[in-house]
C-alpha cells in the first residue's frame, strides 16, 4: 500500500511549503525572467525609458501578484528584490555589484521593498472597506428586522 503525503500546494502562483511554511519563488522569478528578456528582445532599439516603463507595466505585475495577501520574510523580499534589480541592471547594462537605487529613483519607481509594502497596505486597505461593507450590510438587515419585529407583533 502507498502512501502519498502532499508536502506543497501550488496557491495561485507560487508554491506554498507546509512543513517549512515557506514560499517557493523559482516559478515568479522564472517567469519574471521570462517576461523580461521578451520585453527587452522585442525593444531592444528603444530608449531605456521605454524599456524601464514597459518592464514596470508587463513585468511587475508578475513579480507582485498575490503578495499583498502574504507576509513574507526579509529573505524572501530580498530573493524578489534581486529580481527586481536585475531588470533595471539589463536595461542599463549594469554589473551584478551596482546599485540601481539612484536609477530607479530617478525613473520614478520604488525598490521591491517599498513594492511589497504597497502591496500589502493595498491589501488591507481592500479587506478593511469590505469588511466595513459587510458590516453596515448586516447593520441594516438588524435595523429592518427590528423594524418589521415592531410593525407585525407590535414589540420594540
Amino acid at each position: 500500500m502507498m502512501r502519498y503525503s502532499i508536502d506543497k500546494i501550488f496557491l495561485v502562483s507560487f508554491w506554498l511549503f507546509i512543513a517549512k511554511r515557506t514560499l517557493d519563488t523559482a516559478s515568479i522569478k522564472r517567469k519574471f525572467y521570462a517576461a523580461c528578456n521578451s520585453v527587452l528582445v522585442r525593444g531592444k532599439y528603444s530608449s531605456e525609458i521605454i524599456q524601464v516603463e514597459l518592464i514596470r507595466s508587463y513585468c511587475l505585475p508578475i513579480l507582485v501578484y498575490s503578495l499583498g495577501a502574504l507576509e513574507m520574510n526579509a529573505s524572501l523580499i530580498q530573493e524578489l528584490s534581486v529580481c527586481w534589480n536585475n531588470g533595471f541592471r539589463k536595461i542599463f547594462r549594469l554589473h551584478r555589484w551596482e546599485s540601481v537605487k539612484q536609477l530607479q529613483f530617478f525613473c520614478g519607481v520604488l525598490d521591491f521593498k517599498h513594492l511589497y509594502d504597497l502591496q500589502r497596505w493595498r491589501f488591507f486597505t481592500t479587506v478593511c472597506k469590505k469588511v466595513a461593507f459587510v458590516s453596515s450590510f448586516f447593520d441594516a438587515v438588524e435595523l429592518e428586522y427590528r423594524y418589521c419585529k415592531t410593525l407585525i407583533f407590535g414589540c420594540p
